[in-house]
């Protein structure tokens, strides 16, 4: 399993899913689960659906002493969508 590590400056699901979606190569997003803002020591599995891809993916936050988040995301039943 490929595992996302990364450095994010706020905790808006607009962040986060970007991040997400670049990394995993999801496409335009059809639907998310994620919340619209998120705390940092949050943990939890969110259902995001992309244009070329969809799954679950498990999201660890943490805030760094430099202000900044750490953000850590780990995909599962990541599937393609079938005929694109």
């Amino acid at each position: 399993m490929e595992c996302l590590c990364t450095k994010i400056d706020d905790l808006g699901y607009s962040t986060i899913e970007h991040e997400i979606v670049r990394y995993y190569d999801l496409g335009s997003v059809n639907s998310s689960g994620l919340p619209i803002t998120l705390s940092d020591d949050e943990y939890g599995t969110y259902y995001i659906n992309g244009t070329r891809k969809h799954g679950d993916f498990s999201i660890r936050i943490t805030k760094q002493p430099d202000g900044k988040y750490s953000l850590f995301v780990v995909a599962y039943n990541l599937k393609k969508h079938k005929n694109r």
